[in-house]
């Protein structure tokens, strides 16, 4: 969990940009000119990634994101210097992202931050269905666990803007000064996906740079089906941990906190980050206690020379192939970009909860598969919760063992069948009966899975399972239950 929000800091935030800047002497820039590589103008100037590339699908504003310079500001400014506006206003901002998932919640980003509905993306209309800064979801960084819809996520990024820069200059007139890497680089491509790669998916003409706090917070979300209400829940959960760290001014004055349902949240992991200045950072379980922020010493500390990206205007952030001449290679490239963009999508593991249940009047110890199934069970048929036990997989993939859910009418027992052929067998020769498919668990263990071996209950006629070998031994020696077999691995709750 500590790896996967530290991975998830990347989102919205650039690492302290101290880092980036590089003071060069004379001799260095002079050869950096004769190279003309990336660091002719690396972000150590005041203009920043200001007509630098940048790719849409990696970590929102991160300075990985931030591709080969393509524009030559040194040369643009010498024809004319009001062709780069800026502006040292410093203000400030928060802003809020929620999702009850990691796709709802890039999805919330990318919403917010308007580059799917920017005028730049007119003409990449594959840009329009998909999201946008899917990296911050790298498969380096998070398991398919990690990525599964088991947790939800919440952010606050408390902003200082320190200075505002723009290309007041359309396509047409900043394509006269490309850098010569560039230039070079097009000429000799021979393989549009590198050069996408190397170059990004935009370019940036319209940036703001400052510092970022940034307060990410994530959990599972154990009693709550329906998306609405769990988004809801990560919302009051992170208002409330906002409070506790010394930024109750700035919490999401749109949020009312319910006490009952930000009890909800289990898992609950605390990651700060901040850029620019001195702030606090570190990685915290929330069951354990809180830090405290001094935001307004890290305000102070902020200043351009340790500044990131801290927006982007997508109306001024124009497809990187709007800036090569040559028309087949402006096809090649943006056919390049689509592709990029359409294999950066995210695939989150569709996981379903499971639930124990006790039935008093059949002693018939048995599962369901969602809040709204326990709520049923509970209210309709009296039958008794008995704990939160881990997740199945709702569709299948590699390594997948279906479970069908049986009934043996003779021992008024519920029961799973773990393959079609045993579902046969068992209404063939036992008359036993199929009430249906409810998920899948996996034939092979992987990172956070945990086994589910089968019991049997010679004096209740019952059926059931156990998730750890201990529990196995437990129910052998106290209670003189049956083992009947290890029939695979469910995601750990």
């Amino acid at each position: 969990m500590k790896n996967k929000l530290c991975a998830l800091s990347l989102i919205l935030l650039l690492i302290s940009c101290s880092d980036e800047i590089q003071q060069f002497d004379d001799s260095t820039k002079q050869t950096q000119n004769e190279n003309k590589e990336l660091t002719t103008r690396s972000l150590d100037t005041d203009d920043h990634a200001l007509g630098f590339g940048y790719d849409v699908t990696g970590d929102y504003l991160d300075k990985y994101s931030i591709r080969n310079s393509v524009i030559d500001i040194v040369k643009l400014r010498e024809f004319d210097k009001n062709s780069i506006i800026t502006s040292n206003e410093v203000s400030g901002k928060n802003q809020y992202y929620y999702g009850y998932t990691s796709y709802d919640y890039i999805k919330e980003i990318t919403k917010k931050t308007g580059v799917n509905t920017s005028v730049s993306c007119d003409s990449i209309p594959i840009v329009k269905g998909n999201l946008s800064f899917t990296g911050s979801f790298s498969k380096e960084n998070f398991t398919r666990h990690e990525l599964s819809t088991k947790y939800s996520y919440a952010s606050a990024d408390i902003c200082k803007d320190v200075r505002w820069l723009r290309l007041a200059e359309s396509v047409d007139v900043l394509s006269n000064f490309l850098t010569d890497k560039f230039k070079r680089d097009i000429s000799n491509m021979t393989s549009p996906e590198q050069f996408v790669k190397d170059y990004g998916t935009h370019v940036l003409a319209d940036i703001t740079i400052g510092g970022v706090l940034r307060v990410m917070y994530s959990s599972s979300i154990i009693k709550e089906d329906d998306q609405e209400k769990k988004t809801k829940v990560i919302k009051a959960g992170l208002k409330g941990v906002l409070a506790k760290i010394g930024l109750s001014a700035d919490v999401d004055k749109t949020v009312i906190e319910n006490v009952s349902t930000s009890a909800e949240n289990i898992n609950r992991t605390l990651h700060l980050e901040y850029k620019g200045g001195d702030g606090v950072g570190g990685t915290y379980n929330l069951e354990t206690g809180y830090p405290t922020i001094d935001k307004y010493s890290w305000e102070k500390s902020v200043t351009a020379a340790n500044a990131g990206l801290t927006k982007i205007n997508w109306d001024k952030a124009y497809p990187i192939y709007e800036f090569i001449s040559d028309p087949v290679k402006r096809e090649q490239v943006k056919k390049a970009v689509i592709r990029y963009i359409n294999d950066s999508q995210l695939s989150v593991l569709q996981l379903n909860p499971i639930y124990e249940m006790f039935a008093p009047t059949m002693d018939d110890r048995f599962y369901a598969f969602s809040w709204d199934e326990v709520q049923m069970q509970i209210n309709k048929w009296n039958n008794e919760f008995w704990g939160f036990k881990g997740y199945i997989l709702a569709k299948p993939g590699v390594n997948t063992i279906p479970i069908y859910e049986m009934f043996a009418p003779t021992m008024n027992d519920r029961f799973y069948a773990f393959s079609w052929n045993e579902v046969q067998w068992q209404i063939n020769d036992w008359k036993n009966e199929n009430w249906g498919l409810r998920g899948y668990i996996l034939s092979e263990p992987e990172a956070n899975t945990q086994p589910i071996y089968e019991m049997y209950s010679p004096l209740l006629n019952d059926r059931f399972y156990v998730w750890s070998w201990e529990e196995v031994q437990m129910q052998i020696s106290k209670w003189e239950n049956e083992y009947w077999g290890h029939r695979g691995y469910v995601f750990s709750k």
